[in-house]
């Protein structure tokens, strides 16, 4: 049996023992609380960035579409596709209507990019882009708004589409 001076002894390390584990568990919950607030912030500059293109995207889209009001869109789209000489006008009007489309697709790029858009709605958009730019000659290079990132894209489906139409 300890004497009552080791049994002090061994009360006062117990203690000792107690304190530090609480302190280390406080600090890892400290810790912890800081990478959470850490993510968090990641989180939220990353949703902001989003918002603030896709803000940027809806006022030039707008401006696109008043300039577009009193056109004929589609009959110019069905003339441009039989061929047809385009007037100066129906020219400004056909690329309008490609930029509101590279719009969009770059706006949804630009999500896929921060992680805000899973991976099957971005697979699926992307063959889009890639039949829209099958179908609608000079699409590829056609962008007047250009964000690299973006054109990198599309020359990656112009090289993929090149490389599947048969000569």
């Amino acid at each position: 049996m300890p004497s009552v001076k080791e049994q002090t002894a061994i009360d006062s390390t117990k203690k000792s023992y107690v304190r530090l584990g609480t302190e280390i568990v406080g600090m890892l919950s400290i810790a912890a609380s800081l990478i959470f607030v850490g993510v968090q912030l990641q989180q939220d500059r990353l949703i902001a960035q989003a918002e603030q293109f896709q803000g940027r995207t809806e006022i030039t889209s707008e401006n696109f579409r008043t300039f577009l009001e009193g056109h004929d869109v589609l009959g110019i789209r069905v003339k441009a596709r039989s061929g047809a000489e385009l007037t100066e006008v129906e020219e400004e009007v056909r690329q309008t209507v490609l930029d509101l489309a590279h719009l969009a697709y770059q706006n949804q790029f630009f999500q896929h990019q921060l992680g805000l858009m899973d991976d099957d709605t971005w697979s699926a958009t992307r063959g889009n882009l890639t039949r829209d730019m099958q179908r609608l000659p000079g699409f590829g290079g056609s962008v007047r708004l250009p964000n690299p990132s973006y054109i990198e894209l599309l020359d990656e489906i112009a090289k993929e589409i090149s490389t599947t139409i048969p000569e």
